[in-house]
């Protein structure tokens, strides 16, 4: 008779709760009751009203995951009686994106963290209601609010990896493989197409001795913290593995490319955000001349471990994406291959504030996909060449720093001095337009280019100093095309 009451005064708490606030304190107290109910009829009951809870109408997406732990210690109905029961409250009076909200728990309830705890019977009406939940749910999603798309990403997410390869196959991925990449990274419970990388710059203050700060109490620092604990974000390694092999079972092959411009709009937009944030006009070498302590050692580090986990997801994306481009007839045509290749080039060059201060090769996927889409780029000079004209740096300048900078990087003697001599070849032969090459023998010549490509050189190499002289071999004369 306790458990009744109990249930009696649940119920009406539930109906009379004013605010989502109160409705989600009842949780607990909820899914403890389910695990004590003895009469299947009231189990049904109480699931069917969590369903249809008004209050609840903006479920917390962590719900599902951390209260199944009351499942594995039930003292009510046998097993498979409690779960006939509970899964009946599954009915037409709530949404079938939250019937996935039962079903998952369920599941992981039984299943998760390798418990076995179902029969092989019970196992498979579960895999198979949730996929068949999902799909329906996923054909509502236009009527329903957006936190039911979320919430059907998130409980696939967490229990994709329960899923047999038969129940994996009846998945539409050509439906689902939009809605997982809105959600992971152009939504409001996912990483916010970036957004929140430019507004960090109001909380950037100076404060004094030429130093800058971003304490921790700033409404941005709790925003990147926020965006950190979103369950969709917690879990965005899975998520991304999940949308690489959605992108790996997708039947429109025009899906891909489509996502590929997608991501190539996510980073083009978080560089924007990044160019207008003042933390990024400091070199990582000059943080601690010109940060504080704190920034220094809690606020910066916190947003670099959200860009990393972010470049990372998205590196898995592209790299499920070549991986198609290489395995595909038809993205591997010349209608696709060489443009998502120069997109992806183009988001790897767009992220390289990210990727330039955790190393170009820290990640074997990342390498992956920047030498198969350089490959599959070089098939093309024409497409090679335009990209190359899109992204040269427009100031004379600074393209014969970047040139020096990166000529001084090889530490292959012989190499190095290769690339010295042909450097200095293009620039004197005429190579380029007349203004270019004029400014480029000039710097060449009297403002330090001659240094700076031999920064980094050894010490023993001697080099001929005279106007341009790089070894003591005459270049081969070439036609002068000025």
């Amino acid at each position: 008779m306790g458990t009744e009451r109990s249930l009696a005064t649940l119920l009406r708490s539930l109906q009379t709760a004013s605010v989502p606030e109160d409705a989600y304190r009842l949780l607990p107290s909820a899914t403890g009751l389910l695990s004590l109910l003895k009469n299947p009829l009231n189990v049904s009951l109480l699931s069917s009203q969590l369903l249809c809870s008004q209050r609840l109408q903006s479920y917390n997406m962590n719900r599902p995951v951390t209260q199944n732990h009351h499942i594995s210690r039930r003292r009510g109905l046998e097993r498979e009686e409690w779960l006939k029961a509970v899964v009946n409250g599954a009915d037409d009076k709530s949404p079938r994106w939250r019937h996935l909200l039962l079903i998952g728990g369920v599941l992981l309830g039984f299943e998760g963290q390798n418990r076995q705890s179902l029969s092989l019977h019970w196992r498979k009406k579960l895999e198979s209601a949730l996929i068949k939940g999902l799909q329906l749910s996923l054909a509502e999603l236009e009527e329903n609010p957006k936190v039911a798309a979320h919430a059907s990403v998130l409980v696939l997410n967490y229990t994709f990896e329960l899923l047999s390869d038969w129940e994996r196959s009846q998945i539409d991925y050509d439906i689902l493989l939009p809605i997982l990449f809105d959600s992971a990274f152009f939504s409001e419970e996912g990483l916010s197409s970036g957004y929140f990388l430019g507004a960090i710059d109001q909380d950037v203050r100076e404060i004094g001795n030429k130093k800058f700060a971003w304490v921790e109490s700033s409404p941005t620092f709790r925003q990147v913290n926020t965006i950190l604990s979103r369950p969709l974000i917690t879990s965005l390694g899975p998520l991304s593995r999940l949308i690489a092999h959605s992108v790996d079972n997708a039947r429109n092959q025009a899906l891909i490319a489509e996502l590929v411009d997608l991501l190539l709009e996510y980073s083009r937009t978080a560089l924007v955000q990044w160019r207008q944030n003042k933390l990024s006009e400091v070199d990582m070498s000059e943080e601690a001349e010109f940060l504080d302590e704190i920034t220094l050692k809690s606020t910066l580090p916190t947003l670099w471990r959200l860009l990393k986990t972010s470049l990372f997801s998205m590196v898995i994306v592209l790299r499920a994406a070549m991986g198609r481009v290489l395995n595909d007839p038809v993205l591997a045509a010349d209608r696709y291959a060489p443009y998502l290749a120069s997109k992806t080039l183009q988001i790897l060059r767009n992220l390289s504030f990210i990727t330039g201060r955790l190393g170009h090769n820290s990640s074997s996927h990342l390498v992956f996909v920047n030498l198969t889409s350089l490959d599959i780029l070089s098939q093309y000079p024409a497409l090679a060449q335009e990209f190359l004209e899109n992204i040269r740096p427009s100031d004379n300048e600074e393209w014969l720093n970047l040139a020096a900078h990166l000529i001084s990087q090889i530490e292959d003697r012989t190499m190095r001095s290769t690339c010295q001599e042909r450097l200095w070849d293009a620039l004197s032969s005429g190579e380029m337009d007349v203004e270019r090459a004029y400014f480029c023998v000039t710097w060449w010549s009297t403002r330090g280019g001659r240094e700076k490509v031999l920064f980094g050189a050894e010490e023993d190499v001697q080099v001929p100093y005279m106007s341009g002289a790089l070894g003591t071999g005459e270049p081969e004369p070439r036609e002068s095309k000025l």
